[in-house]
């Protein structure tokens, strides 16, 4: 109960955003040359700047990544292995491009992007798959003739192997001799995506490669090609080469389409080609949608579309392009198709929207052009009097042909009987005898009639009678065959030849007594007759010209109409046109139980629907199943015990294909049950020590989120103890091996037994970082309005992120740092904005991020100043002055606390002046010239907030008038200024 309760609260800590970092910082750097590659500013942030993404992770991001795989819906919590929300689960974004991959290639590098729930600091694998040459799948006319189940046509796959590097694979190699190109794990990269999927921060993983270790591959930069991505919970790994870890593909619900190869075909066939040379990203047209039924004899192509008015509709029959048309309020029609479409034919539509691909093969709307629409055959038809009487559809002409005649017989009477035409069936239920028949043909000439005997001799001649129906605008009905007199049966004919779709003509025999010349002979293809011939010597018949399809049941009868007249033969053995054999399924899992396997699963290649025969130690088990999305599961009537062997058999009904052979059997073992237990209720990350009790002898096995632990980082040796007596160690885990907010479980597996469940969920808890590290400085002082820009922290540890928080406000303050680990120099912190006096303390945050967070025991008192009012009045004693003469500035409302300074420009004017609280004197000194004034106000030190006020004030300087000589020797001067000296200059 201990460990359920730590493992519930870690969980719910993970989710805390209050301790929330900056979207698109760096939280694991690459290093060298590469940190410029991944972050070109070295900044430490992979957004536009140090305040974030500030919303869209794509748009607002330093490099201009572009969606790489453009298809499908990539939900959260839909991996194979792993944990949910966790390191291996892709998840899309609606704060940026709703796909988790992106790229930028910039002609000397590939850089690739991946958005991901959440990281850790261990080993795994992330995988670009690449098909360079648009053949894909094992079917169809781009098909790859390499293909495998486990590689369905990808020519290259590209792995971000953290803790590893890099690796670029040719899949053309075999597994084991692919791997073309490593690079070390300098060019990894570590960040915070802006999305919050599965109600926490998102990641990226980045990561590059150099396109002239590509292009000896046969590719460049500007080859169209498509792309697919997976990752895989095992260490520096090709998942092409190790499926069976394989956790989330992305960009598809695992859990809806099935197999890592269906899941694949999905992806591929849902892109166009592209090439990471592209401007934009390529998408596909949505499928247009054709309306059925398609008939023989049409000449028009007719559907609907959900792209624009505008857009381009392409019409293929046969795979080659017969016309084009274009879409109008949702709707197309294409006309004068000519020749008129024919039975078989196969038509399909693509769209091409402005600046879209055309569709194609994310398309599946191929459609088979049918022939009329015939009358099903009617019910059933006996002889009675003189009479032909049965049951057919209401209101259908029902006629009667004798033997091979190609002329219907003319009735005398009958239900709803006209002169000189064949009856027609009445409603239900009818005046017959018995009312649930409907139909009457009677030989004599009653008219219309309800009654299968007249008087008067016999008219029906005995011998082999076909009876057909047809509704108006359809075509007549296939034959039921009765037989008129008691006679004896024609001989079954039989089928020699082994019919396929590639078959024209069919050959067989009407046996003795009946292996004589011209019995005739109908063949049958889905119970329509498709040909007619006759014997010839020995029984011996063949009927050329003919066409067949998949799954077409073809069948014979045969009819002696001359000589010794017989009644129809019985249809001969059907023969079903086959596509060939199933291929064999997979059985997936291993299967150990202390009672029975209740279930069954695996894999198949072949399509939806195709049945799945589960088989203990040979014999049918169960019900069968079919497959979904390449996967198949058997439970209802399973029950197989220890020691039986399972194996299964696949049947594709759809394409009429034989039973498989037998998967390979899998031997169903006996589960040890032995308890197992670890003996903390919680684990510190990067032990290596762990110890716990179990059963003596029995071998002990890790795993930490369901993937084994191993001695080394290359997970070449699994981390296992024996138990001795009650309690055993296992003290041989490599150093990182078991990460913070990993769930450690244990298995135990007794002599031959194989092995147990995973037992006691114990959680891996982070070491804190330390608290109490060194910060300058203690206190500060600064103007309101100012942040705090030279917050140190020194010795800070590498990986871990420090982040200032305002105690006052309860509230994170300004951007994130990453520590360095560097023993030199310090980070440095800037706050947020301050507008009153704060306490900021520092947050060390450490992963799992919410959940690893200590504050630091020092903290810096903030100390907020404020800065003056800059709107006070600005005024003077006087507009204008004369020359040379001075006035006084003004300043309405001065401040206590403040110094105002009168400048011109940047130039002081006079001594400052304490402000009063209310209006002050600044003097202009003597003027010469019109001038305009500013003032300042500057507070007490040590802060001196200081700001210029917002008025100014302009002082008009009126220059002293040029005096002329005159005849008294006076002179005139200005009121309130000196006399005037002059010089007589009159002679």
């Amino acid at each position: 109960m201990i460990k359920k309760l730590l493992i519930t609260l870690l969980v719910l800590l993970s989710f805390n955003k209050v301790v929330a970092q900056t979207p698109g910082m760096i939280i694991e750097p690459a290093s060298g040359a590469s940190k410029s590659v991944l972050d070109p500013n070295n900044d430490g942030y992979i957004s536009t700047s140090t305040a974030g993404f500030l919303g869209n992770d794509k748009s607002n991001s330093e490099i201009a990544y572009r969606t790489l795989i453009a298809a499908g819906s990539e939900p959260s919590s839909d991996v194979r292995n792993g944990p949910n929300c966790g390191f291996s689960d892709f998840v899309e974004s609606v704060s940026g491009g709703i796909d988790p991959v992106f790229h930028y290639s910039n002609g000397t590098n590939w850089l690739f992007r991946f958005r991901m729930a959440s990281i850790a600091p261990n080993a795994k694998s992330y995988s670009i798959l690449i098909d360079t040459d648009g053949l894909f799948g094992s079917t169809g006319p781009n098909a790859d003739p390499t293909y495998t189940t486990s590689n369905p046509g990808f020519e290259v796959e590209i792995v971000l192997a953290t803790k590893f590097g890099a690796r670029i694979y040719n899949l053309e190699n075999a597994c084991g001799a692919n791997l073309v190109k490593s690079y070390p794990v300098d060019r990894i990269q570590k960040s915070i995506a802006a999305s919050t999927e599965c109600s926490q921060m998102n990641f990226f993983l980045d990561f590059y490669v150099d396109w002239a270790d590509l292009t000896p591959l046969g590719f460049t930069q500007a080859t169209p090609m498509r792309y697919a991505i997976v990752d895989n919970m095992a260490a520096d790994k090709s998942t092409i080469c190790s499926p069976s870890s394989a956790s989330d593909i992305g960009g598809v619900n695992d859990t809806a389409c099935g197999s890592l190869e269906n899941c694949f075909n999905v992806i591929i066939n849902n892109q166009p080609l592209c090439s990471p040379s592209s401007p934009a990203t390529c998408v596909f047209s949505d499928c247009p949608v054709i309306t059925l039924p398609l008939s023989t004899g049409a000449t028009t192509v007719s559907g609907t579309s959900t792209e624009a008015s505008g857009t381009t509709i392409r019409v293929y029959k046969n795979t080659a392009l017969i016309g084009s048309t274009t879409v109008t309020g949702g709707a197309w029609s294409l006309t004068g198709i000519s020749p008129p479409l024919v039975i078989g034919d196969k038509i399909s539509a693509t769209a091409q929207a402005t600046g879209e691909v055309e569709s194609g093969t994310n398309c599946n709307n191929t459609t088979t052009v049918l022939g009329s629409t015939c009358t099903p055959p009617i019910t059933s038809a006996y002889e009675c009097g003189k009479s032909i009487q049965g049951i057919a559809t209401p209101g259908a002409i029902v006629r009667v042909y004798k033997g091979t005649n190609t002329t219907p017989e003319i009735p005398g009477g009958g239900t709803i009987w006209t002169s000189g035409q064949s009856i027609t069936a009445t409603t239900l239920p009818s005046a017959l005898s018995p009312n649930t028949q409907n139909f009457l043909h009677k030989c004599t000439t009653d008219g219309v009639s309800t009654r299968c005997n007249s008087s008067g001799a016999g008219c029906l001649t005995y011998g082999a009678y076909r009876i057909t129906q047809q509704l108006a605008g359809q075509c007549e009905s296939t034959p039921v065959w009765i037989c008129v007199g008691g006679l004896s049966q024609t001989a079954t004919p039989t089928i020699s030849t082994t019919i396929t779709t590639s078959t024209t003509s069919v050959s067989g025999t009407v046996p003795t007594p009946d292996n004589v010349v011209g019995v005739t002979v109908y063949l049958y293809a889905n119970n329509i007759q498709i040909g007619t011939t006759t014997t010839t010597a020995g029984g011996n018949w063949t009927i050329p010209s003919l066409t067949f399809y998949t799954c077409d049941i073809v069948k014979a009868l045969a009819v002696k109409t001359t000589v010794t007249v017989k009644c129809p033969s019985d249809y001969s053995t059907a023969q079903t046109i086959s596509a060939g054999v199933t291929s064999a399924p997979t059985i997936t899992g291993t299967y150990c139980t202390t009672a029975t396997i209740t279930k069954v699963t695996g894999t198949s290649s072949e399509p939806n629907g195709t049945e799945i025969q589960v088989f203990e130690n040979g014999i049918a088990e169960g019900s069968t199943t079919t497959v979904l999305g390449g996967l198949w599961t058997a439970t209802t009537g399973i029950s197989i015990a220890p020691g039986r062997t399972i194996t299964a058999k696949a049947t594709n009904l759809t394409s009429c294909e034989s039973q498989s052979v037998a998967s390979a059997g899998v031997l169903v073992g006996s589960q040890t049950s032995n308890a197992v237990t670890i003996t903390p209720a919680s684990i510190v990350e990067n032990t290596t020590s762990i110890s716990g009790t179990g059963a003596n002898g029995d071998t002990i096995k890790l795993y930490i989120d369901g993937h084994p632990v191993y001695q080394d980082l290359a997970e070449t040796t699994l981390a296992t103890a024996v138990v001795s007596g009650t309690s055993w160690t296992i003290s041989t885990i490599y150093a990182n091996a078991l990460y913070s907010g990993g769930i450690v479980t244990a298995t135990a597996t007794s002599g031959s037994n194989c092995e147990g469940v995973k037992s006691d969920s114990t959680p891996v808890t982070c070491s804190p970082p330390s608290k109490t590290l060194t910060v300058n400085p203690d206190n500060t002082t600064v103007c309101s309005g100012s942040v705090v820009a030279n917050v140190q922290v020194l010795l800070s540890q590498a990986g871990v992120i420090y982040q200032l928080f305002n105690n006052t406000l309860g509230l994170n303050s300004g951007s994130s740092v990453l520590g360095t680990g560097d023993p030199i120099t310090p980070i440095t912190l800037s706050s947020a904005v301050l507008t009153a006096n704060a306490t900021l303390s520092i947050k060390a945050i450490k992963f799992p991020f919410g959940s690893c967070t200590q504050t630091l025991d020092e903290t810096v008192g903030v100390t907020v100043n404020a800065v003056p009012t800059l709107s006070l009045a600005v005024g003077s004693d006087a507009a204008s002055i004369c020359e040379n003469t001075s006035t006084n500035i003004t300043v309405a409302l001065s401040q206590v606390g403040f110094n105002y300074q009168l400048r011109n420009g940047t130039t002081n004017i006079g001594s400052a002046v304490a402000g009063t609280g209310g209006t002050i004197n600044l003097p202009t000194g003597n003027l010469s010239a019109t001038t305009t004034f500013n003032v300042t106000a500057t507070g007490v030190a040590p802060s001196s907030c200081t700001g210029q006020l917002t008025a100014t004030k302009e002082i008009t300087v009126i220059a002293l008038p040029v005096v002329a000589a005159i005849a008294d020797g006076s002179t005139a001067v200005c009121a309130g200024s000196d006399t005037a000296a002059f010089t007589n200059t009159t002679t």
